[in-house]
């Protein structure tokens, strides 16, 4: 019997750049290894890069999931009233020039995007 390994991540194909490679490349080798990969994705992602020849990567023993998740660009970009598109631009604006929703939208980003300590016993 075949082990099974449990990937769960945002960014999945047809997303590109950097933070798909990861979780791509070791659903992919995996099998190589007797290690059949299960995918627990989102299906209304919004990604800043799109590469559609990564989907060749993914193995065929890949069993991928999808679910609908809380978008956190679309919540940023009604904060900053930009497009959603613009909103996963990697940009900071914590400018003087920004106005109050904007600076604290981008800091509300980026405190989010830090992994928090669990509490002991948890």
């Amino acid at each position: 019997m075949k082990k099974k390994a449990l990937i769960v991540t945002y960014y999945w194909p047809p997303s590109g750049g950097a933070g798909v490679q990861r979780p791509l490349k070791f659903a992919k080798y995996l099998p190589q290894f007797g290690i059949n990969p299960f995918i627990l994705t989102v299906d209304n992602p919004t990604y800043p890069i799109l590469d559609d020849s990564l989907a060749a990567d993914i193995p065929e023993e890949a069993s991928v999931f999808k679910t609908k998740t809380v978008e956190p660009f679309s919540i940023y970009a009604m904060l900053t009233g930009r497009s959603v598109k613009d909103s996963t631009k990697p940009t900071i604006e914590l400018k003087t020039s920004a106005n109050w929703k904007a600076k604290l939208s981008a800091w509300v980003r980026l405190a989010s995007s830090f992994p928090m300590p669990v509490p002991a016993g948890c």
